[in-house]
């Protein structure tokens, strides 16, 4: 990293005008071992080198955006903290879509990784060394991975920092008396605007090549069963989640940041059954069951600027009609939606079987590089059991996915089962 920055000097210095440089990298700055205090003031020195004009050389500086970090912890503890507000370097932190301070809701962290098998990072840092906040939230842009350049939708303080880098380059194209990476950061300074979100109980300002205020909406989400908390998560109880009876137990709760109360009203069946008018912003049922019937949760919450949004959650109980699909590898039944790893020398024979089924659609699918997939098996009136096998699979990522209906039980939902086998 610090060699990438002496080498962003150079380059600058070699071009004669000023620079803007992205770090969109953090490590732990404080508390560490003595051994690597060393690379933290190498670290610091670096980047003072980078922004700082040199008369002498001709050297012009270059104004230094960095991530704030993804831990939820104080920023000043893992980005450079000199905390000078006209140095020409800048800390950003990341909102969501609602101009609120990315962070975790219902315990779950805020920033999903743009790889499935990912870790959650728990969300934005924060404090005194934050100098500007962006959009770091489900964030469209470019990536490259090991096959070919392409697009993504990430999240991240990596993700937000180019929004005020970005800026910083506009602001110096387009207003030649900016001459130094301190009066560009004033620049960037006099654009940040507060929209009503509030971090750590002080105004949260965000950056704005208009220098034009976004209202703050409070951001609202579920958790309901084992899936990620989110505004609408996908339907309990229906297919790809596992079918709920009434002795099924399943986590639910809402969470909100930006908000001052919620009402929260409950149905079934489209049936009003509860409501709390201005409640608490953030709610716990526990691990609940329900009896058969479809229930919903809606929730509307209010922000101190009068500002509102709302989430909704919903399970559905069965009656005991939806059909039950269930697979087998190699005569051993496997958990619902589970995947499957195995050596590419070793036959393998998969089946499925579902009960209470009349008919059942079936696709199998391989795994392309850049994220394509190749149907090799289709059946549209397959029966409600087939076996699939011994079959020689070659190194790569297998699917099977059958949707079944029970045409017996108008009105009963579809089921969905996925299967998977990785072969390596």
């Amino acid at each position: 990293m610090i060699a990438a920055l002496d080498e962003a000097k150079r380059r600058i210095q070699a071009e004669g005008r000023m620079g803007v440089v992205n770090l969109s990298s953090n490590f732990q700055m404080v508390n560490l071992p003595p051994d690597r205090m060393p690379l933290v003031a190498a670290f610091q020195k670096s980047v003072r080198a980078l922004i700082a004009p040199d008369s002498a050389t001709g050297y012009r500086g270059a104004v230094f955006v960095q991530s704030a970090g993804n831990r939820y912890r104080d920023a000043c503890h893992y980005s450079f903290n000199d905390r000078l507000p006209s140095d020409g370097a800048l800390v950003v932190g990341a909102i969501d879509s609602n101009g609120q301070p990315a962070q975790p809701l219902n315990g779950t962290g805020a920033f999903p990784p743009p790889d499935p098998k990912g870790a959650i990072e728990m969300g934005s840092n924060f404090g005194n060394c934050v100098d500007a906040w962006a959009p770091g939230k489900y964030v469209r842009s470019t990536w490259m991975n090991s096959y070919a350049s392409t697009y993504v939708v990430s999240s991240g303080t990596s993700w937000a920092a180019p929004h005020v880098t970005a800026l910083a380059a506009r602001l110096i194209e387009t207003t030649p008396t900016l001459r130094t990476p301190g009066e560009v950061e004033n620049a960037i300074r006099a654009r940040l605007v507060s929209g009503g979100a509030l971090t750590q109980g002080t105004p949260l300002r965000v950056a704005s090549i208009a220098g034009a205020a976004h209202k703050a909406k409070p951001s609202v989400e579920f958790k309901i069963g084992n899936q990620l908390s989110a505004a609408n998560p996908p339907m309990l109880g229906v297919a790809p989640n596992p079918a709920l009876t009434a002795t099924s137990a399943f986590e639910l709760r809402y969470d909100a940041v930006g908000a001052q109360s919620c009402d929260m009203r409950a149905y079934v069946d489209d049936n009003l059954v509860e409501q709390k008018l201005a409640g608490p912003s953030t709610f716990n049922w526990g691990r609940v069951t329900r009896a058969p019937g479809t229930h919903r949760w809606d929730v509307e919450c209010r922000g101190a600027n009068g500002e509102t949004n709302s989430a909704s959650a919903s399970a559905r109980v069965a009656r005991g009609l939806e059909p039950l699909i269930t697979f087998s590898i190699d005569g051993v039944a496997m958990p619902p939606h589970s995947s499957h790893m195995m050596q590419p020398t070793v036959p393998v024979t998969v089946c499925y079987q579902a009960t209470n089924a009349t008919r059942c659609t079936v696709e199998a699918q391989r795994r392309l590089p850049v994220e394509f997939f190749e149907v090799w098996y289709e059946n549209k009136k397959a029966p409600a059991a087939m076996r699939f096998g011994p079959l020689n699979l070659v190194t790569g990522e297998y699917f099977w996915t059958v949707v079944c209906v029970n045409s017996y039980a108008p009105g009963t939902p579809e089921s969905r089962a996925v299967q998977s086998i990785n072969v390596m």
